[in-house]
């Protein structure tokens, strides 16, 4: 039932009035005057899928484990992926979906999610994923702002966030079940479609003549991908990502990579950014094989599944890093075995490429990796540029985030006298608008094209960016001092190996203070952090002579005011931060108190985002007692317990 279309048939660009838009149904026109068209032509992204299927044809593209079966790998090759994508064209199709509507995923990482995104691409509509952690409200807010035609789920529970707001939905028509088929209770306003009844359906001509004339008005200046962001200081918004910005913006940054051919995990969440770029994309244009880890990976099994699937390459946030780290740490001290046999067992002996990005990551990070001959290479990037803005290949920069990639431009506004200033870029893989907010795009991209990022950073003399932190987080104290909080924070950690989180206050006020949480496990099914220690954190335990395997014993033995014990443990604690203390710019950078709070962050309990970044408004909001205290005149280091 594959159904081919010749490329040729397309007219790739779509006439356009302005650059920016915040409308599902408009074009843009395209940054080209700094631009090879050669290396980088103008391509949709059907274009690009149905090119590698032809070329890849017999070659793994997707491996997957069936939910309830054996341990085994099942493989599908590039042509089979092909298909189970005009499968789901037909699904769509039958669903009523249109070109320029909206097609939302609420499910976890799985092959079917691929499988609808291609489809919805091939008759020009416009795909939305929605974090599976998300809340009903979420889920409702996302479906209402994009219009959403059609919703994919993948679980009962997911399910039932639909059906709840559907009433809501007045553009909502249809409700597709990935996977194998659940019972529920369908909604009287919504049509159902199952994954699982597509084996024996085929194409009619009514349908295929509709989807002949979808296919032909595809154009790679329209939106293709809608990426929310986190939307940590109020309601998230719609980031309009059209063809020409994902498939631009993954050629250059594979220039620099340079991968072929090989295995790659997809563990992130495909609605995120980074997952697109590095997993789907990544795999689709260099050949490689996506394999799927488990969803729960994410929260502690990914380095058992890396085991197998041996990737070439990997793209995670720092904490992802760190986990990796203190694997290979634990493996080394419990085995004793040299560093090149532990990583041949953990699965890395054809990894060509670590890149880390998403959040800052620690130098000392860096320098380990390093050591061990895995280096990072850092990466900078926004959802608002498609993913990629710049790349550091020098292993050995610690400090910078690299160049830019081929065609941005970037420049530092109005910088100060250290040549500190906002990051304003600008090119071709800069996004189309926020989604049905005019004011908000006219306000991030200006007239004569340049993105404000709200990040502050300065160029060193060899045009390297070099990452502050974000604006809204800059610590600006009562006595006027700007305070960057990233630096301090990594160093405590650095200081203090059994700290998970270090979070520092003092915004509008006399000094600094920090939050501090001890490392524990995290439960793989909820993501909740567990009362067992971390390895990290039982040896730094054992190198004061304390035997502790949970957290509780420690939070009982504060709790009790034990002189032996916890006098032990705050003078270590304190001991810790005045070494971080002493390696501050300057005093307004030093921090005075710390509070250990009972319990680390986490997505769950909210101080995390889905990938991992800390909601800085959340916890000051959820600790305001605890901060307030160490602003008074009874100020003092202790345990919230």
């Amino acid at each position: 039932m594959q159904i081919l279309v010749s490329c040729s048939v397309m007219s790739s660009v779509r006439a356009a009035v302005s650059y920016t838009s915040s409308r599902i149904q408009d074009a843009v026109k395209l940054r080209l005057d700094k631009e090879d068209l050669t290396l980088y032509k103008i391509q949709t992204i059907p274009e690009v899928f149905e090119h590698a299927c032809k070329r890849h044809g017999g070659m793994r593209a997707l491996a997957f484990k069936s939910v309830g079966t054996s341990n085994d790998w099942r493989y599908m090759t590039y042509k089979e992926y092909s298909l189970q994508v005009d499968k789901a064209v037909l699904l769509l199709l039958r669903s009523g979906i249109r070109p320029r509507t909206t097609v939302a995923i609420l499910s976890s990482n799985c092959s079917e999610w691929l499988y609808i995104e291609m489809a919805a691409l091939k008759i020009g509509a416009v795909v939305m994923g929605i974090y599976p952690t998300s809340s009903t409200k979420a889920v409702h807010y996302k479906l209402k702002i994009s219009e959403a035609f059609v919703c994919a789920v993948d679980t009962i529970d997911q399910m039932a966030k639909v059906n709840e707001v559907a009433l809501h939905l007045p553009d909502l028509k249809a409700v597709i079940v990935l996977g194998d088929a659940f019972e529920y209770t369908p909604h009287q306003n919504l049509s159902y479609y199952h994954w699982t009844d597509l084996i024996d359906t085929q194409f009619t001509k009514d349908l295929e003549e509709k989807f002949l004339e979808y296919r032909k008005a595809v154009y790679a200046n329209e939106c293709a991908i809608l990426v929310f962001t986190s939307g940590t200081t109020g309601m998230p918004k719609g980031v309009m990502l059209s063809h020409d910005n994902i498939i631009t913006s993954v050629r250059k940054v594979l220039t620099l990579v340079k991968l072929d051919s090989s295995n790659l995990v997809s563990y992130l969440p495909l609605n995120h950014v980074a997952a697109q770029m590095f997993e789907v994309f990544f795999g689709l244009m260099t050949g490689s094989c996506l394999h799927f880890v488990d969803r729960e990976a994410i929260k502690g099994r990914l380095v058992d599944a890396l085991i197998h699937i041996k990737p070439a390459m990997m793209f995670g946030v720092p904490r992802i890093f760190e986990k990796i780290r203190d694997k290979i740490l634990y493996e080394k001290k419990k085995s004793n075995q040299d560093m090149d046999c532990i990583k041949t067992n953990l699965g890395f002996e054809n990894l060509k490429t670590f890149i880390v990005g998403a959040a800052s990551s620690d130098p000392e990070l860096k320098r380990f990796y390093l050591d061990i001959e895995m280096p990072l290479m850092d990466a900078f990037g926004l959802s608002e540029t498609s993913g990629g803005v710049t790349l550091n290949k020098e292993f050995n920069n610690f400090q910078t985030v690299g160049k830019p990639i081929s065609g941005l431009e970037i420049k530092i506004n109005k910088p100060d006298k250290q040549d500190e200033g906002e990051i304003f870029l600008r090119g071709r893989n800069v996004f189309m608008g926020y989604l049905n907010n005019e004011n908000k795009t006219q306000e991030t991209i200006q007239a004569d094209g340049w993105l404000r990022t709200g990040d502050l950073g300065y160029l060193d003399p060899n045009g390297c960016l070099f990452l502050k932190g974000r604006i809204k987080d800059i610590i600006v104290t009562s006595g006027g001092e700007n305070v960057p909080p990233l630096r301090i924070e990594q160093i405590i950690k650095k200081e203090l190996p059994c700290v998970s989180n270090a979070f520092v206050v003092g915004d509008g006020r006399k000094y600094l203070t920090v939050l501090l949480t001890f490392k524990t496990f995290v439960d793989v099914h909820s993501d909740i952090p567990l009362d067992d220690l971390s390895p990290e954190t039982v040896d730094w335990f054992k190198s004061l002579d304390f035997d502790f395997k949970y957290l509780s014993e420690v939070l009982n033995a504060a709790k009790l005011l034990q002189p032996s014990i916890y006098g032990k443990i705050m003078q270590a604690l304190e001991s810790g931060l005045k070494k971080a203390n002493d390696q501050a710019l300057c005093n307004s950078q030093k921090v005075q108190y710390f509070t250990v709070l009972p319990n680390d962050f986490s997505v769950p309990t909210g101080e995390l985002g889905p990938t991992l970044k800390v909601k800085r408004n959340v916890v000051l909001e959820k600790n305001k007692i605890l901060i307030d205290k160490m602003y008074s005149e009874n100020a003092s280091n202790k345990f919230a317990v």
